[in-house]
This record gives C-alpha cells, sequence and structure tokens, in this order.
C-alpha cells in the first residue's frame, strides 16, 4: 500500500468533529422558560407593538386552486378604539387590489371603485380579507414569543421533547409546552379567531421558537373537531435587537400524524414602529 492510500484511508476512518454537545437544562418552569427565549430572541425589553408595516410573500401550497402567488404590502395598527385595523395593497400576478378593515368595517378597492365587502357577493374576498389579519396577528405573537409563553393559560411543566419530522426536515430537540389562549388567530381558510389549545416548541440548544401548534376549541373547553393548525418557524434575521423568523410554513394537521402544507409566508422589511394612526387605515373616499 502506497503512502498516499494510507493517508486516504486513515481520513476515512478518522471520526469528523467532536463529541456531541451537551444540550442546556431544562427550565424550571415556564416562567424561566419565557425569561430564557425572551433573551435569545431580544425581545425582553420590547414593548407589545402598536402597529407594524411590512411586505408580505404568500404562496399557498398544496392546492388544487388559487396557488398564486400574493405580495401584500402592509399595515396593520393594533390598539384602534374598537378593534385592530388593516390595510394593504395585494399584488396577485400583475392584478392589484387593494384591502382593509377600518371603522366602518371591511372593505376592497379595485381598478375601477371602493365597495364594502358584505354580501355573498364579496364572502370569498371577506375570507381573505380576515384570513390575512389572522396572519398579521400571528406576525406580533412570534415577534415577542416569550409574551406568548407568558400568556397561556392553563399551562404545564415544561418538558423535553422533540419536534417531529416535517416533510424532509429531521426531528428537533425542543422544549414544549402546552396551554390555552382565548383568541388565537388561525391563519385557515376561513381566517378564524378563537380559543384554543396551543403547543409551542422552542429550540433545545438556541432556545428560539421552533414552532406553534393550535387547535380550535368548542365553548365548552374541548376540542371542536376543526383542523388544528402548526406554524414552524425558519430563518432567523437580526432586526435592530430582536431575532426574528422571516420565513413561517403553515400547516393543517388532520389526525395525530397528518400534516398537509397550507401556505408559505416571506416576511420582508418588517417596522415595528411605523407612524400610524386611525385615519391612515380608512378606506379611500372613492376609486
Amino acid at each position: 500500500m502506497s503512502p498516499r492510500r494510507v493517508l486516504l484511508l486513515a481520513a476515512v476512518l478518522l471520526p469528523q468533529g467532536g463529541p456531541p454537545a451537551t444540550l442546556p437544562a431544562l427550565p424550571a418552569d415556564l416562567a424561566a422558560l419565557a425569561a430564557e427565549v425572551g433573551r435569545a430572541h431580544g425581545s425582553l425589553a420590547i414593548a407589545e407593538p402598536e402597529a407594524f408595516q411590512a411586505r408580505i410573500v404568500l404562496t399557498p401550497l398544496g392546492r388544487t386552486q388559487d396557488t398564486v402567488m400574493v405580495t401584500l404590502d402592509a399595515s396593520y395598527l393594533t390598539r384602534a378604539e374598537t378593534t385592530p385595523l388593516i390595510r394593504y395593497a395585494v399584488d396577485e400576478q400583475g392584478r392589484k387590489i387593494e384591502r382593509g378593515l377600518d371603522a366602518k368595517g371591511p372593505w376592497a378597492r379595485n381598478d375601477k371603485a371602493v365597495y364594502a365587502l358584505q354580501g355573498k357577493d364579496y364572502a370569498e374576498e371577506a375570507t381573505k380579507l380576515r384570513r390575512d389579519l389572522g396572519l398579521a396577528r400571528q406576525l406580533l405573537h412570534f415577534v415577542r414569543p416569550h409574551a406568548l409563553l407568558l400568556a397561556l393559560r392553563q399551562a404545564g411543566v415544561p418538558e423535553a421533547q422533540d419536534l417531529p419530522r416535517i416533510g424532509r426536515l429531521p426531528p428537533q430537540p425542543c422544549i414544549t409546552v402546552r396551554g390555552r389562549l382565548d383568541d388565537f388567530p388561525f391563519h385557515q381558510a376561513r381566517g378564524e379567531a378563537g380559543p384554543a389549545e396551543v403547543r409551542v416548541w422552542i429550540d433545545r440548544s438556541t432556545r428560539r421558537l421552533a414552532a406553534v401548534q393550535a387547535t380550535p376549541l368548542d365553548d365548552s373547553g374541548r376540542p371542536s373537531g376543526k383542523v388544528a393548525e402548526l406554524v414552524l418557524l425558519r430563518e432567523f434575521q437580526p432586526r435592530s435587537t430582536l431575532l426574528l423568523p422571516t420565513e413561517l410554513v403553515v400547516y393543517e394537521r388532520v389526525g395525530v400524524e397528518s400534516l398537509k402544507a397550507v401556505a408559505r409566508v416571506q416576511v420582508q422589511g418588517l417596522d415595528l414602529a411605523p407612524k400610524l394612526a386611525a385615519k391612515d387605515l380608512e378606506r379611500p373616499a372613492r376609486g
């Protein structure tokens, strides 16, 4: 055997890398976990945003229709007098539409007119508005994940449990906790919001938010039978002092094991401190 062959054989047989890293210990309780997650995301000192502006690219997945990538330029105001307000422009393959929710209710504008989203003729478009409003509310949960954890009612003790394999992604070592929220904003076909059992996965190594699953509940606090939703958070990037996910993948969970990809959401140019007032989100006077 030549010296060159010996060296090549040795390189193949040598172990790659060092011993596996030791994972950090489990936090003692939910408050300790929330503090660790807040430090990892840089969100502990961030007050709840009152508004945001963002460009959002929404790509429906796994459907036989409505699979066109949609770009939304959105302005969202959380602390209006009675309800959150939103106004956004939609670009659907060159077809430009504006939609919003103001004090008078849901509305839209095309190249011909401004019109209220009321009645059967506008039911589909009103559903899209509710879906996009739910997405905006979800984004605020993910900006301050420590606050999401602390908002859970009837929360259990944090446990070590992998986020199961999703598609080609391997299982992810995580800390998981369950609890309930009275008004979780679902990003499903009808854009509903309501009470939910919520399960949160936190990456055990980085303490970053990894995934959130929400199961709709009925008035008695039991699973309603509606489809549960899982949101996978990816592509974290620093924005000022915050570490934010810039890609969300939304799944519908049917039964215990079956997951169906619904949408990929890419967040671009997020501004958490725009100068917005309710009048800025009002519908135009005319088309």
